[in-house]
């Protein structure tokens, strides 16, 4: 999670609320969502996110939506 002016000045140009963070190919976090195995990501592979490369913002509501469609 990047600092509270970087994620200010994300926040004012986009205009809501938004934390900027960076998931990093050299650290592996462990997973606390109950799925098995210890990390969330493929560990042999470098990538955590298929278009690392890029900006991937996320709304509340697609986030919702999400949620819903998870939820048994």
């Amino acid at each position: 999670v990047y600092n509270d002016e970087i994620n200010q000045w994300f926040s004012e140009a986009i205009g809501c609320p938004c934390t900027l963070v960076r998931c990093c190919s050299s650290e592996v976090l462990p997973c606390t969502n109950g799925r098995t195995g210890s990390t969330c990501r493929d560990t042999d592979s470098k990538l955590n996110f298929v278009n690392e490369a890029q900006f991937l913002l996320v709304t509340e509501e697609s986030v919702d939506d999400l949620n819903r469609r998870l939820k048994p």
